[in-house]
């Protein structure tokens, strides 16, 4: 069998943040980001994010498959058809997903199941938009402890006359 195929998606500001703060809406991201993100969870066939990300967005993610990390459960807990809880410190997500038949997935973030991926070298390709907005602060798309991982630019296009960039990396 392949191996199953992880994309992250992201919004990002010129200075780095895909948040001003713990369950900030994406309100802030051109409707053009949306349109972007709209197509790559159809392209997947599976999202993956974390539970504080879940919780923000939870209407209308309801009628997607879902899979999302959370350390408030034990192991897995299947809580609808679409929707799976997974405690990444006891369950291997890779091997999960790969059992489940998942061959696309696509991690919405946040900061933590970016970071999860990222550690355990899943992330064969990242998307990001950048908006150009500035924060001055908040929540950035991976924090310190990452170790460095590289990646090679695939596609730089902007988006609208705002000057919306898309920024489509695969990993090395």
């Amino acid at each position: 069998m392949k191996e199953p195929f992880f994309f992250a998606v992201a919004a990002v500001t010129i200075d780095g943040f895909i948040a001003r703060f713990p369950g900030h809406k994406s309100d802030w991201t051109s409707k053009e980001d949306k349109a972007h993100l709209h197509k790559m969870e159809k392209a997947a066939d599976v999202l993956l994010l974390g539970r504080a990300s879940f919780e923000v967005a939870k209407k209308k993610l309801s009628k997607k498959n879902c899979l999302v990390l959370s350390r408030k459960v034990n192991g897995i807990r299947k809580k609808t058809k679409n929707l799976t809880f997974l405690n990444p410190k006891s369950v291997d997500v890779k091997k999960f997903v790969k059992d489940c038949g998942y061959k696309k997935i696509c991690v919405l973030g946040g900061r933590a199941a970016y970071n999860y991926c990222l550690k355990k070298n899943l992330l064969d390709e990242i998307f990001v938009t950048i908006e150009p907005i500035v924060f001055g602060k908040g929540i950035p798309m991976f924090d310190s402890a990452v170790k460095t991982k590289t990646f090679t630019l695939v596609l730089a296009k902007k988006l609208n006359a705002k000057g919306t960039l898309l920024l489509h990396y695969k990993k090395k």
